[in-house]
């Protein structure tokens, strides 16, 4: 019916280049040219708000929900709500960074700039692990659920497929084509064989086999959902939803033990503890 049903107006969130969301904390996380917000949707509050210069283009990674954010100056930053700087720097393109996709288990990261060359990058070393010059800028890029990489450059879309093995390098597209308008976007439509392309006056659908995840976990999301269903399961998501406090970049180490690296001085301190309690009575 086209009725508005919410408006968000908090400084931040206007005038910005990117956005996202992160399910699972229900964060709106939003980039202006010198800011970077998070939006906490379930109490309307904007609960983090930094200044950031430069920002170009801004993505989660699904594995730690920490948003990586690329820069005009050729820079990647690391940032969590919980600090006021950024958790680290990664010096990625001798020029600006256009676009950036993570995949979906955290552990890699694909980068395109203005200096005509896509980088894949290790997550976990921050260390490149492999390059690609080409014959111009990528505008958009994106990742399948099964590691298919579509790029929008100009009015072409190109589908790699295997450019994260390490045994051997694609030589040509899994598959290419032309638009008549400048590329505006490209997203790859979960548990779908679908990637949508968004241009400078139309949107356009393509079929891309082997993209989407065939096998889905129905009580983690349902492509098949009713609606009665959705709005029961984004309740029990509100009942759930994870503190902004727990993230971090290695999401492991939440509940885990402290190791004991020095029992000798763990049995010190607990026999003075010992004698501390002994004087008391």
């Amino acid at each position: 019916s086209g009725t508005e049903l919410h408006r968000i107006s908090q400084l931040g969130i206007k005038n910005f280049c990117s956005l996202d969301f992160l399910p699972y904390h229900f964060l709106i996380v939003s980039g202006t040219s010198r800011t970077l917000a998070y939006l906490d949707s379930s109490i309307g509050k904007c609960i983090f708000e930094e200044k950031v210069n430069d920002i170009r283009i801004l993505k989660q990674n699904p594995w730690n929900a920490i948003i990586h954010v690329g820069h005009t100056d050729g820079t990647v930053t690391l940032w969590s709500p919980n600090s006021k700087e950024s958790l680290v720097k990664m010096f990625c393109h001798e020029a600006s960074v256009t676009d950036l996709a993570i995949d979906k288990q955290g552990r890699l990261m694909v980068t395109a700039g203005m200096d005509n060359k896509l980088k894949i990058w290790d997550n976990r070393k921050y260390q490149p692990l492999s390059e690609y010059v080409l014959r111009s800028p990528i505008k958009r890029i994106d990742l399948s659920q099964l590691g298919l990489l579509a790029l929008g450059f100009n009015a072409h879309v190109e589908i790699w497929n295997n450019l994260f093995s390490t045994e051997s390098k694609p030589q040509e597209p899994y598959l290419m084509e032309k638009l008549f308008y400048p590329i505006h976007s490209v997203r790859f439509c979960p548990y779908e064989d679908v990637l949508g392309v968004g241009t400078l006056k139309s949107f356009h659908s393509m079929i891309v086999p082997g993209a989407g995840e065939p096998n889905f976990d129905s009580l983690e999301v349902n492509p098949f959902i009713s609606k009665k269903s959705r709005a029961n399961f984004t309740v029990q998501q509100l009942l759930d939803k994870v503190q902004p406090e727990l993230i971090t970049l290695n999401p492991d180490v939440i509940g885990s033990a402290i190791p004991d690296r020095n029992p000798e001085a763990i049995h010190q301190w607990h026999n003075q503890v010992q004698k501390e309690l002994d004087k008391s009575k």
